[in-house]
């Protein structure tokens, strides 16, 4: 059985929509289990103060399962040891949070919302892909907010001029990140990766969403970041080598270099930026849509 079913099925645990986010309730506790950073959160007060991680010293010493712990603000963030196997991971689980939530009830520690502070129970829920525990009027007022902000940025004209202005200077810098790379001597994926977020995500900035056109706009400016990055990397190594300026290296590129060899590269720079910028563009359109959202973990 995979580790999300274990955690879904015999945990009585919710998914948030990301598939590594999990929420559960275990009497007064409300709690997280973060799969892919392993950490385990939450939401507490003792006698109306912030808790301290030296209070829970101790108990991370006490515990295989832990290897840490962590507090910000009402929140506290336990470090899980990763299993070998996802059935002894979850094991892990099964055996810590009796124990964990039976010493947060015996130190006299409280369920609060991490946002108003206001004790009692909980819901887990992400607010623009951040995980949180919060009262249940609060996370009502949040949801309301949330739908009104997708409401009014639907009804917001998307700002053409600024978004192909912001994805040009996106272009820029990844064209850069080609150079920079390229005269390391590498031909790597990663400068297609900073192409593809810096280009969409500075049409994105720029026109305040990020449509259908934003995303045709911003592979233009990338087929022409690659082109203008590679030859600028060919240009500044051939000044070097035959004493020109970059200016007259650039302009003469076709008759410094051999054909074949040119094409070859360039062929090869476009495979590569696109095994890094494609995947970059469905994640810059991910995070678009999921900024602002609100959403109850499970739902």
């Amino acid at each position: 059985m995979k580790l999300s079913d274990t955690l879904l099925q015999q945990e009585g645990l919710s998914m948030a929509h990301d598939g590594t986010t999990y929420c559960g309730t275990r009497g007064e506790y409300t709690f997280l289990i973060l799969m892919g950073r392993n950490e385990l959160v939450v939401s507490v007060l003792r006698g109306g103060e912030e808790p301290e991680k030296d209070d829970f010293r101790d108990l991370v010493k006490a515990r295989p399962e832990l290897s840490g712990c962590k507090t910000a603000g009402t929140r506290v963030i336990f470090s899980l040891r990763p299993g070998a196997a996802a059935k002894s991971y979850a094991g892990k689980i099964h055996t810590l949070l009796p124990e964990l939530l039976s010493f947060l009830h015996e130190n006299g520690y409280e369920n609060c919302c991490e946002l108003s502070h206001a004790v009692g129970a909980t819901v887990g829920c992400m607010t623009g892909g951040v995980p949180q525990l919060v009262a249940p009027a609060l996370f009502t007022e949040l949801s309301r907010k949330a739908d009104q902000n997708e409401r009014i940025q639907a009804e917001t004209p998307e700002n053409i001029g600024r978004g192909i202005l912001g994805a040009l200077i996106g272009g820029l810098i990844g064209a850069a990140a080609i150079v920079l790379i390229g005269q390391l001597g590498y031909v790597a994926a990663i400068s297609g990766m900073v192409l593809g977020y810096c280009t969409i995500g500075g049409y994105r900035r720029g026109a305040g969403k990020l449509s259908a056109l934003g995303i045709a706009v911003s592979v233009v400016v990338m087929l022409a970041a690659v082109y203008l990055g590679n030859r600028a990397d060919i240009a500044i190594a051939a000044a070097k080598e035959l004493d020109l300026t970059f200016g007259q290296a650039f302009a003469w590129m076709h008759e410094l270099v051999d054909t074949d060899a040119y094409r070859n590269n360039l062929i090869t720079l476009y495979l590569f930026s696109a095994i890094g910028a494609v995947p970059a563009a469905f994640n810059a359109h991910k995070i678009a849509r999921e900024k602002g959202r609100v959403y109850r973990i499970g739902e």
